[in-house]
């Protein structure tokens, strides 16, 4: 009942609903880049039941923090990455200059550590690599 008044409510005023949506996403930058990487984690199912929601968030405000502080980009990255079965999980993800992310892109680094996904994708990859 509440999604179909919602709903109707949008439909009926959906002018004042764009331009308030407008806004939202104007004025909350880090949540919603946290939402769309969570849907897209979510996608491949790569977040674990052990995936603190509001951490990683946070991890989102503090990248914006640190650029406006240091007047340089900065990233959230996924240690072990998603497109090789990393997990969408606090203790997999990092705050790092644009330019580090950027060069590291999709690769696996050892060294750093990370959390692997309970997918597929994940199990296909380690295989590759030879890890348990």
């Amino acid at each position: 009942k509440v999604k179909a008044r919602c709903k109707a409510y949008r439909e009926a005023n959906r002018e004042t609903h764009l331009a308030w949506l407008k806004t939202w996403r104007q004025n909350n930058k880090e949540a919603r880049t946290a939402l769309e990487v969570k849907r897209n984690a979510s996608k491949k199912q790569a977040i674990l039941p052990s995936s603190d929601l509001k951490l990683i968030k946070k991890l989102y405000e503090q990248r914006a923090e640190m650029s406006k502080k240091h007047g340089e980009e900065y990233h959230v990255d996924h240690i072990i990455p998603l497109s090789i079965g990393g997990a969408h999980h606090q203790d997999n993800m990092r705050v790092i200059t644009a330019k580090e992310n950027l060069e590291k892109r999709d690769k696996y680094i050892p060294e750093l550590g990370g959390v692997w996904a309970d997918n597929d994708l994940a199990r296909e990859t380690k295989k590759k690599l030879g890890i348990k």
